[in-house]
């Protein structure tokens, strides 16, 4: 691992030019029914507002992948945590590092361009196996809020998304997309539910058991932090 890039979730005001020129509808104040830079988004007044701070949040995100397409090391990966993160209570923090380093290098060997630290209702491809009482598996899922990135393919994983930007504002679902193909990606502690599931969920199911649920080496912390997108929606 070559490093850790921390973001918060909207680090772009939503009258950044640069945004304004990829959604060009949030130069508006007010919803516009005959257009929608984001295709999959009704055009009420909230969800035109909510439109708009996943515009900031995906060009959060892309800014980041942009600066570590500017790295010179070939072979590593820079890890992306967003401000509402936590380590799961179960896994020491002196860890943290080798089970990183051990994702990397099962995905470098696999060609594979990212991994996730945390993923949010991952479908489970195959089982990678077991490092210190952790799982690793390959998955595809959503969640953006830990992940790392290969440097060597930011490149395409910027132009990706930039093509897909008008089908959705959600960095996560860019994810989820780039994974599937090739049969899904690295996630890290994939038997590590959330200790906030049961206040999500209700409930807490079999750990083994791939449904919708937060899991990993890291998890959104909704007790401590809200989230920055939700507030006008």
């Amino acid at each position: 691992l070559a490093g850790v890039l921390a973001i918060s979730h909207r680090a772009v005001s939503l009258q950044d030019v640069r945004l304004l020129r990829l959604f060009p509808d949030c130069a508006n104040a007010t919803a516009s029914a005959h257009t929608r830079h984001i295709r999959a988004m009704k055009r009420t007044q909230q969800q035109h507002e909510y439109a708009c701070r996943l515009a900031s949040n995906f060009l959060t995100q892309l800014s980041a992948w942009e600066r570590l397409s500017e790295r010179d090391a070939y072979d590593a990966f820079s890890l992306v945590v967003e401000d509402d993160v936590a380590l799961h209570p179960l896994i020491p923090p002196e860890s943290v590092t080798a089970l990183l380093d051990t994702a990397a290098a099962y995905s470098i060997a696999h060609n594979l361009s990212f991994f996730y630290a945390g993923v949010c209702g991952p479908r489970l491809h195959a089982h990678v196996g077991w490092s210190g009482g952790v799982l690793f598996s390959r998955v595809s899922g959503r969640c953006a809020h830990a992940y790392a990135v290969r440097h060597v393919e930011a490149p395409r994983l910027v132009a990706a998304a930039l093509k897909r930007r008008h089908l959705t504002g959600f960095m996560d679902k860019q994810l989820d997309w780039i994974s599937q193909p090739t049969g899904g990606v690295v996630a890290i502690g994939t038997n590590l539910v959330s200790p906030q599931a049961r206040k999500l969920f209700g409930k807490l199911p079999d750990p083994f058991h791939a449904v919708y649920l937060h899991r990993g080496l890291f998890h959104q912390d909704r007790q401590q932090f809200g989230t920055g997108l939700s507030d006008a929606y």
